[in-house]
């Protein structure tokens, strides 16, 4: 099993391409004929939608999701949840890309369901910002919760940095994720530990004179400041 194949996310992928098979998908517009947004459009085409957040439709199609899972049981209802869920997906890959703790990326994949249920499909729907960008920026704190330890940019060299930044050109990388990590990436140079940080992520403690309590009040500072940034 790969990082990206953790329990929850492997499970997810499996749900998500039963969502896309001709007799679900089949099933799923039969009952979702009378949810406006969604009513005949295939499956497959509202799923790339909602997993795009430069689309012009993106946050109505994520609304109309919302909407039809909380209406109805069975297929459609799943299939509703599992696209979102999907959606998320990269965000979660994303804000922990090594599965840190070893727990699937429990409480990631947790903060997105809860965020999720407390969704408005009417404030979705009108909301400027895209619902991937807004949710990002909800979930990103739960990446944080052991902020002793290293997170993302803090512990990376500039070049390891400037890498992931490039990789905005790449399609098949998140935009909303990259731009996440060009706030995160500014406002953490503006901290006054970031020196210190980067010192002792290079050369560890004894070369850097650091000391590792330092280090951890600064990353615990760092963590509470960056969960913001979004």
């Amino acid at each position: 099993m790969t990082c990206d194949d953790d329990y929850i996310t492997a499970n997810l992928n499996r749900q998500y391409a039963i969502c896309l098979t001709h007799r679900r998908q089949r099933q799923t517009a039969e009952q979702w004929r009378d949810v406006p947004g969604l009513t005949g459009r295939p499956v497959d085409e509202l799923a790339a939608i909602v997993a795009d957040s430069h689309h012009h439709e993106h946050n109505l199609v994520a609304a109309a999701l919302l909407t039809a899972h909380r209406v109805d049981h069975g297929p459609a209802s799943e299939t509703a949840i599992v696209l979102l869920l999907a959606a998320a997906r990269p965000l979660v890959l994303a804000l922990d890309p090594a599965d840190r703790f070893r727990d699937s990326r429990a409480s990631l994949w947790a903060a997105v369901a809860n965020r999720l249920s407390a969704l408005d499909p009417d404030d979705v729907a009108a909301n400027p910002v895209p619902f991937l960008v807004a949710l990002l920026g909800r979930i990103r704190p739960y990446a944080l919760r052991h902020p002793s330890e290293p997170v993302g940019p803090i512990a990376a060299s500039d070049a390891e940095l400037e890498l992931l930044l490039t990789r905005s050109h790449d399609p098949a990388h998140d935009v909303p994720a990259v731009a996440i990590a060009r706030l995160d990436l500014a406002a953490a140079r503006q901290d006054r530990g970031w020196n210190d940080l980067t010192r002792y992520a290079a050369v560890g403690r004894n070369r850097s004179g650091v000391y590792p309590s330092r280090v951890a009040r600064h990353r615990r500072r760092l963590a509470h400041t960056l969960g913001y940034v979004a």
